[in-house]
């Protein structure tokens, strides 16, 4: 606790001055009750020399009170707009637009934006006018081209902002324009309407198509209705190009009763298979692609492995190379024998080669990486190293150890040894407690 009494000084080192004569105008400013322009420069403001005050006044807005237009050639439409305060009674332009609601919006110099009472919309409707074909097969896979106004242009059809539909279901576009539009036909039956949808705003040509029977192909048989993963299996149907699922059945002999043809490779599950045939739409078929386990010789074995294990099923190979079977996620069966039904294969643990090197810049921040490794009986590590720089000193070398705390000095001579310490090596060894030299 201080009782006295405390006495200061104050010291003057160096004085400065920064003299304005005259203070120039951007140091001061004034009150205004009216908006005024400012501009403002690191952090100084401009002064103001003339007339800088600015008004917001409503009497000089212009005001967009309607919209009307005509279609032109292609997407482009001509609009005129009415209003007051613009500088005619009415505006016209020319802009490219495809169907559906489009807000109007104005702005003129040096008003401004103009005022909406209420949001001005211009509609660009849609129509459906003709068709190129008017009836096909019940299975579909052939084109369609769809006449009408109000279509996207081809890169809005690439970018799916318009969709067309028959009976409700997707035609699938393989070509598109403002005013033509080329789909696949879905499958279907009977006398459906013919939709464009663009961006919620459709057109469409009702009860326009029908999918007639008599033109459709016909599948009467199929030589196979359960397939191999792997595929290339003959597949014998009727006539023309075949698909299974999105993948084509290479065909090898076709006539005009039958088709053979090599099957794909796909995953297990139900595919259709679509027989194409120009001039007569397709025809469809369920196939069914089959992997399936239906017993085991065994279901316990030696955790070394080598226990025989004979599989049987559907769906496999008489190729044993293209099989591989796995028992949990530490376990595999090397394939022996192999047939479509049935497969023999010998267990063995999944092993794993592990790489581990030195890294560092010098002896004081050199170390291994990674530090820390997990490994499984049978997996194996390899230790490599080299200089850290040109000119270390340093040697390396690798052993095993009983514990992660033993130096090799600890070492019973029993375990891994890489040999004489080098400045780069490697060394190979596949058991759990090894220790830097």
């Amino acid at each position: 606790m201080f009782d006295g009494t405390l006495k200061t000084k104050i010291i003057r080192d160096s004085a400065g001055v920064l003299w304005h004569s005259p203070l120039e105008t951007d140091f001061v400013t004034t009150h205004r009750d009216s908006p005024h322009v400012t501009v403002q420069v690191n952090g100084y403001f401009g002064a103001c020399l003339g007339a800088c005050a600015f008004t917001y006044d409503d009497a000089t807005t212009p005001m967009l009170t309607g919209v009307s237009g005509t279609a032109g050639e292609g997407l482009q439409h001509t609009l005129t707009l009415s209003g007051t305060a613009i500088t005619a009674t009415q505006l016209t332009c020319t802009v490219a637009l495809w169907g559906g609601l489009h807000s109007v919006a104005l702005s003129m110099q040096p008003a401004g934006s103009a005022l909406l009472p209420s949001p001005i919309i211009y509609m660009v409707p849609v129509t459906v006018v003709a068709l190129s074909i008017t009836e096909g097969s019940t299975g579909g896979q052939y084109p369609l081209t769809v006449t009408g106004t109000g279509f996207p242009d081809s890169d809005g059809w690439e970018a799916g902002s318009a969709i067309m539909t028959l009976g409700g279901k997707k035609c699938v576009v393989i070509s598109g324009g403002p005013t033509k539009v080329t789909c696949t036909v879905p499958a279907g039956e009977g006398t459906v309407d013919v939709v464009v949808d663009v961006g919620g705003t459709s057109g469409s040509l009702p009860s326009s198509f029908t999918y007639d029977v008599s033109l459709s192909p016909t599948i009467i048989g199929l030589s196979l209705h359960t397939l191999s993963l792997f595929g290339q299996e003959e597949q014998t149907g009727t006539s023309g190009s075949v698909h299974i699922g999105s993948e084509l059945c290479y065909t090898t002999h076709w006539s005009n009763i039958s088709v053979s043809c090599l099957t794909p490779a796909l995953s297990a599950g139900t595919h259709t298979l679509v027989l194409s045939a120009d001039g007569f739409g397709a025809a469809a078929r369920e196939m069914e692609y089959v992997l399936q386990v239906t017993s085991a010789s065994a279901t316990q074995g030696s955790v070394k492995g080598g226990t025989l294990v004979r599989l049987g099923g559907t769906g496999f190979s008489s190729d044993c190379s293209r099989l591989k079977v796995k028992l949990g996620q530490v376990y595999e069966c090397e394939v022996l024998q192999c047939s479509n039904e049935a497969l023999t294969c010998i267990t063995r643990p999944i092993t794993t080669n592990y790489r581990i090197v030195n890294v560092g810049t010098s002896s004081e921040t050199v170390s291994w990486y990674p530090r820390v490794l997990e490994v499984v009986e049978g997996d194996s590590v390899t230790w490599q190293w080299s200089k850290v720089s040109e000119n270390s000193q340093l040697q390396y070398g690798v052993c095993e150890v009983a514990s992660p705390v033993d130096k090799c000095e600890d070492a019973d001579g029993s375990g891994f040894f890489s040999g004489t310490q080098t400045a780069a090596g490697a060394g190979q060894d596949g058991h759990p407690y090894l220790h830097l030299q």
